[in-house]
């Protein structure tokens, strides 16, 4: 009887306590799907609140309900730096021509006799170059319509002429010395970057203001030089030995310009016109001058302008889908000068002497051809 009761007893207790696990599941599962519904609804508004903005924009602000998403939306729009950007590389050929003069007074204030003491021109400079043009292109947001402009240029001088001049008379008059050498193998460089703004950019017509930096060399030299008799024009003596004189000269400074152009869905002319403003500095070994200092034998300083015209056309083949090939030609025009600069010479002695620069003239045109592939 007390093993009956016993026995009755624990399958009660037992019973009763299967009902409280069951009851303890159920309320446990119920709580934990209340659990995971309120987790999933934090992680739904701390994904509202925590979303990144891509590379290139800044973050929304954060308000709550419909409106303020909107808001915040609306305002990450207006504050993007871009919405997406476009890169063109092309690369091509030119051959170039180009002149280059000089002229120094007898003092630095200009006005003794003769007021050109010497002067040298390379002229007609022949030059072969290798160009790179890049573009990066901004659409929507802050910086919308607007790209930055990078072109490179490096030409090998192939052929040329230089004349060397020295005067008794103001205005080039009793010419005492001349003397004509070749230019080759030398070579000019051109760099410029610039940030442009399109103001007008309809499907007909677009046009776009820029404002740049650029820098300009050329790098020349004197060789195989003969004496040439001022009157009668002929050679004069034997050939100079030794000669292996250089003159490098640049010219940098900003510059402002304007674009035109007149795009198509495969025709694209433009024409690009530049102003700037030129600090030109300069520096030679003459070498066979012994009373000169080496390998600076004098150096030149002067402020200038120049202008750049560019007119290009491009044509665009679509040899593919994902394969599109423009094929441009373009023509360049270009002309810088510098007055009333200074002419330092360092004499051998260690004496430094100063006289004016009277003018520094640079000037040529150049055609070239490029090429840009997009896959």
């Amino acid at each position: 009887m007390r093993y009956a009761t016993v026995v009755v007893f624990w399958l009660t207790m037992h019973a009763l306590n299967g009902e409280v696990i069951a009851a303890d599941k159920t309320a446990g599962k119920d709580l934990q799907i209340a659990f995971y519904e309120q987790l999933d609804s934090y992680d739904k508004q701390a994904a509202g609140l925590l979303s990144f903005a891509p590379s290139g924009r800044l973050p929304p602000e954060v308000s709550g309900g419909k409106r303020g998403e909107e808001n915040a939306s609306s305002g990450l729009q207006n504050l993007s730096l871009w919405g997406r950007s476009k890169f063109d590389t092309s690369i091509g050929l030119s051959q170039r021509t180009g002149s280059l003069s000089w002229s120094i007074a007898s003092d630095l204030s200009g006005k003794r006799a003769p007021n050109i003491l010497s002067e040298l021109s390379y002229e007609g400079l022949e030059i072969r170059g290798l160009e790179l043009k890049s573009t990066l292109y901004f659409f929507g947001g802050l910086m919308d319509g607007s790209f930055l402009d990078l072109r490179l240029h490096r030409g090998v001088i192939t052929g040329g002429e230089t004349r060397d001049s020295d005067y008794d008379g103001d205005n080039r008059t009793q010419e005492y010395s001349r003397s004509l050498s070749e230019n080759t193998g030398d070579f000019v460089s051109d760099y410029s970057f610039a940030y442009g703004l399109n103001v007008l950019n309809k499907q007909a017509i677009s046009v776009a203001v820029l404002a740049g930096y650029s820098f300009h060399q050329q790098y020349v030299r004197k060789k195989n030089a003969v004496k040439i008799s001022p009157d009668s024009e002929l050679v004069v003596g034997n050939p100079i030995t030794g000669l292996n004189s250089t003159y490098q000269s640049q010219w940098q400074g900003p510059w402002i310009g304007a674009n035109f152009s007149l795009p198509g869905e495969k025709h694209h002319l433009a024409l690009q016109g530049e102003l700037h403003s030129a600090f030109y500095y300069a520096e030679a070994d003459w070498n066979l001058r012994n009373s000169f200092m080496h390998p600076k034998s004098f150096e030149h300083n002067a402020t200038g302008l120049g202008w750049v015209v560019d007119l290009s056309y491009s044509y665009t083949f679509d040899f593919s889908l994902r394969n599109e090939t423009t094929l441009g030609i373009s023509y360049r025009a270009e002309q810088w000068a510098a007055k009333d600069g200074v002419d330092t010479l360092y004499l051998a002695s260690g004496e430094v002497v100063s006289t004016k620069l009277n003018e520094v003239a640079w000037g040529g045109n150049a055609v070239s051809v490029q090429i840009k592939i997009l896959r």
